[in-house]
């Protein structure tokens, strides 16, 4: 299981799948649960239900499934740390959130300082957030998780923490932003495109964010570039970037968005043609 967790985080940290290495990962799983790794049973029995969850299965999955409520039952009963985490995990993904949140309470006082009470944090914030005057428990929870976390595994809970702060502390979202832009968080750049743009007035820094988010073709980094560029009076600059723009109309999925675009700029796009004059 040791061996299995190192490739994961290699996994994670590099953002690269090889076939190999993932086929490697579910060996290493299995042979530690017929070695009886409660954590590796655990796992498997967890996959077996998302598995049956999924449509087109086979009615010859029922004994599995059985077998694999078996195993969840008796290490519940015995407090194994993971598999509570899991069946709050199982609860979030189906968006029962008030028996996520059950479990998740539960895990944390079983454990409260590890990697996967970081997850945990994380799962309860977004949890919290959704809760009347949750606002308070959703900030505990998630810097709780980014403590216990690197960013390559909570870079959503930095996010989000993030967007938390966007009108009260400005300068704590830019930095916890910035976090995420390092390791290439795509939400990013165009949230802090226009937290420089709109907040610091820092046009040129605004560009850059703007930029990185257009060469993967964030849409929204695109009217960001275009608005630097008008505020600036790159007339030029301005009037290629909504060229550009117009383009990616051909898109049928991004249509609207860019309709309502140039609905919202047309004093701007009529101040480039007087410009042109």
């Amino acid at each position: 299981m040791q061996m299995r967790n190192v490739l994961i985080t290699l996994r994670t940290q590099n953002k690269f799948v090889h076939k190999d290495l993932l086929a490697m990962e579910d060996k290493l799983l299995n042979i530690a649960a017929e070695l009886g790794n409660n954590d590796a049973i655990s796992i498997l029995s967890f996959n077996v239900i998302h598995e049956y969850k999924k449509e087109n299965v086979k009615s010859s999955y029922e004994k599995d499934i059985e077998t694999a409520n078996k195993f969840i039952k008796k290490l519940y009963a015995r407090n194994h740390h993971l598999t509570v985490k899991l069946i709050g995990d199982l609860f979030f993904e189906n968006k029962t959130y008030d028996k996520a949140e059950k479990y998740y309470q539960e895990f944390l006082k079983l454990e409260n300082s590890t990697k996967l009470a970081g997850e945990v944090h994380g799962k309860l914030g977004e949890i919290q957030i959704k809760q009347v005057n949750g606002f308070l428990k959703a900030e505990k929870s998630w810097l709780s998780c980014i403590e216990l976390l690197e960013i390559e595994r909570s870079s959503r809970w930095y996010f989000l923490l993030a967007r938390l702060y966007m009108s009260s502390e400005p300068m704590k979202a830019k930095a916890l932003l910035e976090n995420c832009a390092s390791i290439g968080f795509k939400e990013c750049f165009k949230t802090l495109g226009f937290l420089e743009l709109n907040y610091f007035n820092n046009y040129e820094r605004a560009k850059e964010w703007f930029k990185t988010g257009m060469e993967i073709m964030d849409l929204e980094c695109f009217f960001g570039f275009f608005d630097c560029c008008v505020k600036e009076e790159n007339f030029k600059g301005a009037r290629d970037c909504l060229e550009s723009v117009k383009k990616l109309g051909s898109d049928n999925d991004k249509k609207t968005m860019i309709n309502v675009f140039l609905e919202s700029r047309k004093d701007s796009i009529k101040l480039l043609d007087k410009a042109r004059l």
